[in-house]
């Protein structure tokens, strides 16, 4: 069961969550939209809290959770030119040639 799921059925908000365990309200947010990485004291007390209802892998950031697969990643910098595009250079060069 995920945090969410687990605080709904029980009926516990952030705030009595975050007094049980010793953290803030709006740090509990952050855990439980999967923004931030608790330490492992934190998320071992919350686990204790709902009686280990809640799965560890649900009190991790989304990207370390078993399963979640990272989006490409976005390629940075100068690209290599295409065969459609040539490079300043390239046009510098072949214009060269055409006018000797």
């Amino acid at each position: 069961m995920d945090l969410p799921d687990w605080q709904a059925k029980h009926r516990v908000d952030d705030q009595e969550l975050a007094d049980a365990v010793g953290v803030t309200r709006t740090y509990i947010n952050k855990i439980r939209r999967g923004d931030v990485n608790p330490s492992l004291k934190t998320a071992l007390d919350i686990y204790a809290y709902t009686d280990r209802q809640v799965e560890l892998e649900q009190l991790v950031p989304r990207a370390f959770r078993p399963g979640f697969k990272l989006p490409p990643r976005r390629p940075t910098g100068p690209q290599p030119a295409t065969d459609s595009v040539q490079t300043p250079a390239a046009l510098r060069a072949s214009r060269s040639r055409v006018s000797a």
